[in-house]
């Protein structure tokens, strides 16, 4: 985890930071500004999961950079943002898949012209063309996960 604390919290809204912010003080029961394995395993019992102290324990030290004995507000943080990361890959590829109707590994111009009228846009056919011309990087009449990423990933700037 040496590079995920360069920024702790990634790519993470100014809300964000601060709900988990507010998350870590809820959990951090004594307010000694880390968070034990007692604390995670109050947390673990409340939801209903059935995690062992072994099992937090060594989740806490793979999370660790500090001595503190427990996870601290940037470890935290870095890990939030690392599983947000995670969650939002996934769900781009489920996305990207949704599109791939013939499952193979890529969209077509007709399976993106589907897949923009199930959400309700129905654009022209010149609109059509130049959104499927810009995706498609490499020019081969498809777009692979690569080019659907770097398409979403360029509307994010």
């Amino acid at each position: 985890m040496e590079s995920d604390n360069l920024d702790p919290y990634g790519s993470m809204t100014e809300q964000e930071i601060e709900e988990m912010k507010v998350a870590f003080s809820v959990l951090d029961k004594n307010c000694d500004g880390n968070l034990s394995v007692s604390d995670i395993q109050n947390m673990v019992d409340k939801l209903g999961w059935q995690v062992g102290e072994e099992e937090i324990q060594a989740f806490v030290n793979k999370l660790r950079n500090s001595d503190s004995g427990g996870i601290n507000e940037s470890e935290f943080m870095a890990w939030m943002a690392k599983c947000r990361e995670r969650n939002r890959d996934a769900v781009l590829l489920e996305a990207f898949k949704q599109l791939d109707k013939d499952k193979n590994g890529y969209i077509s111009r007709d399976e993106l012209k589907q897949g923009l009228e199930v959400m309700g846009e129905h654009v022209s056919n010149e609109v059509l063309d130049t959104m499927f011309n810009e995706a498609d990087l490499d020019h081969d009449g498809r777009i692979n996960y690569d080019e659907f990423l770097h398409v979403l990933n360029s509307d994010d700037s």
